[in-house]
């Protein structure tokens, strides 16, 4: 680290102010004033060295102590020749060497050993499966984390292939990865056996090693189904028999299946590849990769899933705020990807069972080992901060303001406690309302740029990769490091790097080079984002690998790029802009990231910081790391050119077959899979029940169900009817029992009459402990007995005078019960509660009034001391009161009940006996139960097939319409309206169909519709190129400025065909097609003027566009140029004008000088000199041009290779 900047970043790292603005301190205030803090972090990282130490030397030992072969103790010959190959590890003649040993051995065989000296390292055990697996002629599926050494397993398969004589694909998403792969192969391989294939054009195109992007192998094998061979533009096609001798198709970076606009490449490919040759998917960790090798197996054949989370160089995870930089788990070396892992073992989840859960720090509850906590630490700030901004919230509401310098006066809470509130568009900040002070809050914990690389810096983290994901915060940041002063680089090191910059300047004098980005080069800083050349990126990347480069400020596509490892990653901010606003990072695309951070054979721990943004905080950072990975969607859909290419060869039935073998159709169907069982199992259990039910009808059965069912219900009803009855007698009680007169008559829920003689207090509760809260009271009954009741004892009150009992007789009661009411009543003996009495407000009469209070009758000494002769004789004349009336809607109802039943006991099968009776109504039940479930059963399953092949058949009609497929037999042409259901129907494909097939775009038919129109033919060379922006882009962002028009034939071209575009617009509304089609000439001008030979700086100067977006957009147009050179059924004219078009356009910075190496380069590599690479901004064909300029705030353009 340069002596400049090591002396600004000790006087500065703890002046890091909380006002999110630059400190100036002095500095040796700022070493007086914190000499203390600074002498313990010194401490402190004095033993964090130290306990890195140990902790490379028990990696080293852990890697040493995996060794999985012992070559001494192979026999003799084999040990000679496994000595002979490990000499030659690595290179070309070490194939040369593994072929003759092969074909010395009788039947060919090959030993697994022999593949163990081919690297000049031990094999680790995931990838010893992968090759057992291959051995056994198995697929594979190799699913590890990034940087684990997963790309060994495909160079084994190659090996292997090689070993055979046979060839093998080696199939990567994008261009840029394509070329490094075919850099590094011919070193390894040898030149002659290795080539490579473009949508355009082929180098050593027989050779046994073929790399190419997924999007070609997918075409391949589309054609080779067709029997297309060769034509003018078969550069990238196969013959019929052409995949006869291929062993193996390797698939890297397989999770791109996932990819939103071009997974389907991926289950297309697995789909119709061949069955004898091997698939080996090499892909990051997935959640459901045992989905995907289910899914593999059922469609390609037996598949081995080989999975692991090694990592030769471990993570380790930090978080970045305002006060430094701090480890982010409680145990620094737990973590995904981390040495301890990020779950759970077996003792920590007995040892939680033990404990208990817990809330975690965002209030859900969830259970976690000790060591994957948040750092006590972190955790303790996080906590101040909360406790400040609570205190300020309730403060006076301050002036609105214009919110924080970084912030902008979001409003946005830090917290992510409640990240569904949070005001995205920073609704309370920057104008007034009060939120300056809670943005300002917010701010003051973010940490700026400079203060965060001087801390990586003084942990000795760098080189590192800073993800922002906007291409004007990359810029932004970069400026801001470099304005912090200070070099990251020695001054010999900045001497070489100006030398390499003006190397570049010189090769590249026509290129518009930033002063500032020069300057920032020779201080270690760059930005990396698809707004810059394909060249000036693969400068920074050169730097960045030879160390020369220090901080590379880089969007999230660098993660998915070239291969780039540095000793640190750091992510900015855990949320970016998509399609639908501002959303949450995912899991998998954190890790992608993380997973850049460490290079093998350089660092002992990779490390990944995760910084305090406006709008997250730790416990968001440790909430995402934690998370389940997503899993794996399926992306598949249909376009004309697979409809086309499929139906050529195979008929509805048939393509309705292949379409559904896609993934999505798998994972719908295994849902599936227990409904179907059920209804499979449902179906045997209907033929037993039918068996046990014959000589019986079963209608009759199910007739005599539903009237059972019937009168269970009605019976429902009344009784729900009855109790409402009862629950409005009850409350009548309870309100006028109290307010009652002495004497008054009652008619209690056992139906016996009684008179109200006196209040029972019950003072001193019951024998039992319980204490009623109702008022109750002395009831004299008929018989002379006397009870204490309450209100849930009584069910009617008649206050009438001539009811009950008088008055005065009523008092003469009441004097003589007065002294035994005060002393304590008892339950009566169970037996005298027997027969049937009313539950009270329970309604009905049931058993149930024994689970309340019971009446309470006196002791037997208080009944001695009574006149018994005189209450007989009162009771005897309280006249009976009857039972009141029922309503009419419960006899309405009663009813019902009786008529139903009266169904019932008049139905045939009324008069079995009620052992059968009982068998058959629990018979007819579980029929009906069962055939519900096998219908459903079933109409599940065409539920889900049925979407992949309606938009199937929704292309194909649009093609017949368009006259690309017609009916093979003529006399079939009446069927083709029915083309959904007659599976039998065999479809040809045209000429014009055939042009469909052969092209491969967003919307196939729009090109080929355009391509075939007389409008085109009027165009020169230049219009043509002018044209196919037009045609293919889309690009409509109101600051966009360009002072290059189209010239007026290429307007009067585009003017003609919006009536076919309206036209086909309206067809594929009509039959539910959703596809593109684009007619936009803004951009047209651009093209025409690169063609007619205008400078690179003038059109730089001529458009707000930066300059990656000019080069896209060129070499997307020059890429459909070379397409339509190549297509049958263009017209020759059209043709050749195409073809004069590239010539024109196809020079420096467009041109893609690096598509292959020549012999020359290639000679230069293998002696160590670094080969010529190209850039990685290229389209993939047949993928929407992505031109979105980032700005603060926006989502980076996607980079996305060209691969057709």
């Amino acid at each position: 680290m340069a002596a400049t900047y090591q002396k600004h970043a000790a006087a500065r790292d703890d002046a890091e102010p909380g006002t999110g603005k630059q400190a100036v301190a002095d500095v040796s205030g700022i070493e007086v004033n914190n000499r203390k803090s600074r002498r313990a972090r010194a401490r402190a990282r004095r033993r964090d060295r130290e306990a890195d130490d140990v902790l490379a030397a028990e990696v080293q030992q852990e890697a040493t102590s995996t060794r999985r072969l012992e070559p001494e103790q192979m026999p003799a010959e084999l040990y000679q020749r496994w000595i002979h190959l490990s000499n030659l590890a690595g290179s070309a003649e070490a194939v040369d060497v593994l072929q003759d040993i092969v074909r010395s051995t009788s039947g060919g065989e090959v030993r697994s050993e022999l593949f163990h000296a081919l690297f000049p390292f031990d094999l680790d055990g995931f990838q010893l499966e992968a090759l057992d697996a291959l051995g056994a002629r198995k697929n594979v599926i190799v699913s590890a984390p990034t940087g684990s050494g997963k790309t060994v397993a495909g160079e084994l398969a190659i090996y292997y292939a090689l070993a055979l004589g046979l060839r093998v694909f080696y199939t990567t998403p994008l261009k840029a990865l394509s070329n490094q792969k075919f850099s590094d192969f011919r070193r390894r391989f040898g030149a002659e056996r290795v080539g490579l294939l473009t949508g355009d054009s082929s180098y050593n195109r027989e050779a046994q090693v073929c790399v190419m992007t997924t999007e070609v192998f997918r075409n391949m094998l589309y054609d080779s189904a067709a029997g297309i061979v060769g034509g003018e533009g078969a550069a990238a096609t196969l013959g019929p028999d052409e995949l006869k001798d291929v062993f193996a198709v390797v698939f890297d970076e397989f999770h791109y299946m996932n990819d939103r606009d071009r997974g389907t490449v991926w289950e297309e490919s697995v789909i119709s590849c061949p069955r004898h040759v091997l698939l080996v998917a090499l892909s990051a960790t997935m959640a459901n990769v045992q989905d995907i090798a289910g899914w593999m197996d059922q469609t390609h054949g037996p598949t081995e899933l080989v999975m692991s989370d090694f990592r030769p160089v471990p993570l380790r995870y930090w978080f970045a705020n305002n006060r430094g930089i701090y480890p982010l788990f409680k145990d620094r070396e737990s973590g995904p990807g981390a040495r301890n892992g990020a779950t759970a073992t077996h003792a920590e989840r007995v040892a939680m069972g033990k404990q208990g859960g817990r809330k975690g720090n965002w209030g859900a509850a969830r259970q976690l080992p000790d060591r994957l906590k948040i750092n006590p630490e972190l955790e303790a700030m996080h906590q101040e901060e909360m406790h400040k901004r609570v205190a300020a919230e309730r403060g006076p509401p301050p002036r609105g303001g214009r919110g924080g310098e970084r912030g902008g006066g979001d409003s946005a809470s830090a917290g992510g406690k409640n990240r569904a509130s949070r005001d995205w568009k920073g609704g309370g900040g920057g104008g007034g309302g009060g939120g300056r002070t809670r943005g300002v809050s917010v701010q003051r914990e973010v940490p700026s740029y400079p203060y965060l690389v001087r801390c990586l810096a003084r942990r000795d983290l760098l080189p590192a990769i800073v993800f922002v994901f906007s291409r004007a915060g990359c810029d932004k940041a970069a400026r801001e490091v470099w304005g912090g002063g200070g070099s990251l680089l020695q001054a010999e090191e900045s001497e070489v790097v100006r030398a390499k910059v003006e190397a570049f300047r010189a090769a590249n004098p026509q290129v518009p080079f930033d002063e500032d980005r020069a300057e920032l080069l020779t201080h270690g800083i760059a930005a990396h984002h698809a707004g810059m050349l394909p060249a000036y990126k693969s400068l920074v990347e050169e730097l960045f690998i030879a160390n020369l480069c220090k901080v590379v400020f880089a969007t999230e596509t660098l993660a998915a790029g070239v291969n780039m490892p540095a000793r640190s990653t750091v992510i900015s901010v855990l949320s970016k802009r998509g399609d639908t606003g501002i959303m949450p990072l995912l899991p998998s695309q954190l890790l992608q990231m993380a997973g850049r951070a460490g290079r093998r054979g350089l660092d002992v721990l990779g490390n990944v910081v995760v910084m305090r943004s406006r709008f997250e905080d730790v416990t968001d950072a440790h909430r995402l790391l934690l998370l389940p990975l997503d899993s794996i969607e399926s992306k598949f859909r249909s376009s004309y050119s697979m409809a086309v290419n499929i139906l050529k060869t195979r008929d509805l039935g048939s393509a309705k077959t292949l379409v559904e073998m896609s993934f999505g159709n798998y994972l719908q169907m295994k849902r599936l899979s227990p409904a179907q069982a059920a209804a499979s199992e449902a179906e045997v259990r209907l033929e037993t029940i039918r068996s046990k039910l014959e000589g019986l009808d079963l209608s009759e059965a199910k007739g005599y169900r539903k009237l059972w069912e019937r009168l269970q219900s009605e019976q429902r009803i009344a009784g729900y009817l009855e109790e409402q009855e009862a629950e409005a007698e009850q409350e009548i009680v309870e309100t006028i029992l109290p307010l009652s007169r002495m004497g008054a008559g009652l008619l209690l829920t056992t139906g016996e009459t009684g008179a109200l003689v006196g209040d029972y207090p019950h003072p001193h509760g019951t024998p039992s402990g319980t204490t009623y809260e109702e008022h109750w009271c002395l009831v004299l009954k008929q018989d002379g007995s006397v009870v204490a009741a309450g209100p849930q004892h009584v069910r009617y009150i008649d206050l009438d005078d001539d009811k009950g009992l008088s008055r005065e007789n009523a008092l003469k009661a009441s004097i003589m019960l007065a002294p035994a009411a005060k002393g304590v009543w008892y339950p009566p003996p169970l037996d005298e509660l027997e027969g049937p009495v009313w539950g009270g407000a329970g309604g009905g009469k049931t058993g149930g009034a024994l689970e309340r209070p019971h009446m309470l009758v006196p002791s037997h000494a208080a009944v001695d001391t009574w006149d018994n002769d005189l209450l007989k004789a009162l009771g005897g004349g309280i006249p009976t009161i009857p039972e009141p009336a029922t309503p009419g809607h419960v006899l309405r109802q009663l009813a019902v009940v009786q008529r139903v039943r009266e169904q019932l006991e008049a139905h045939p099968l009324h008069g079995l006996d009620n052992v059968t009776k009982e068998e058959v109504l629990n018979a007819s039940k579980d029929i009906s139960a069962l055939e519900d479930q096998v219908r459903n059963g079933w109409r599940s399953e065409l539920k889900f097939r049925q979407p992949a092949w309606d938009d199937f058949v929704s292309i194909t009609r649009v093609l017949i319409r368009y006259g690309a497929l017609l009916p093979e037999d003529l006399s079939q042409e009446s069927d083709v309206e029915d083309v959904g259901s007659n599976e039998k129907l065999r479809l040809r494909s045209t000429a014009f169909g055939d042009l469909v097939g052969g092209i491969n775009a967003d919307n196939e038919l729009w090109l080929a519709l355009v391509l075939t129109s007389s409008a085109i033919k009027a165009l020169s060379d230049v219009q043509l190129a002018g044209l196919v922006p037009a045609i293919i882009s889309e690009y409509s962002r109101p600051d966009m400025f360009n002072l290059y028009g189209v010239s007026e034939e290429v307007s009067l071209c585009v003017e003609a065909l919006v009536p076919l575009a309206t036209e086909l617009t309206t067809v594929q509304l009509e039959n539910a097609v959703d596809l593109p089609v684009k007619l936009d000439a803004s951009l047209g001008g651009l093209v025409e003027s690169w063609a007619l030979g205008c400078d690179w700086a003038e059109l730089c100067a001529s458009t707000s566009l930066d300059q990656g977006d000019i080069c896209r957009l060129l070499r997307r147009t020059m890429e459909v140029l070379r397409q339509i050179a190549l297509l049958p059924g263009v017209d020759r004219l059209v043709r050749d004008r195409a073809r004069r078009a590239v010539n024109m356009m196809d020079r420096f910075p467009v041109s893609d000088e690096a598509t292959f190496v020549s012999d020359k380069e290639a000679e230069s590599a293998e002696e160590g000199e670094a080969a010529a690479e190209g850039g990685e901004g290229e389209q993939e064909e047949g993928v929407e041009l992505a031109l979105e300029e980032g700005v603060e705030g926006e989502a980076e353009a996607p980079e996305v290779e060209a691969g057709a």
